[in-house]
């Protein structure tokens, strides 16, 4: 992992930040679902935050490969994949 990238633990929460630090990605495992935050620094100053909640690993996945992470920050998309996944798989 690059020195920059970020990987922490935040009240049972998988939080990872981007190299730059202009994104912040909090997963969190809520009751059979998984809850993830989309936090955005813009060039402007603007912050934008997207929360979204998934039933299924389907549905995660999906939104993964959609997502333009996945061509800025390919770690970090790599890194959020397997830390829902490992959410998804956790049955307690």
């Amino acid at each position: 992992m690059d020195p920059k990238q970020e990987r922490r633990t935040i009240d049972g929460a998988g939080v990872l930040v981007s190299n730059t630090g202009t994104l912040t990605l909090t997963v969190r495992r809520w009751r059979s679902r998984l809850y993830l935050e989309r936090r955005e620094r813009l060039p402007t100053g603007a912050m934008t935050a997207v929360s979204m909640v998934f039933h299924c690993p389907q549905e995660f996945a999906a939104w993964c490969g959609a997502d333009p992470t996945r061509f800025d920050e390919p770690l970090l998309a790599a890194q959020l994949r397997r830390l829902g996944d490992a959410a998804f798989s956790d049955n307690g």
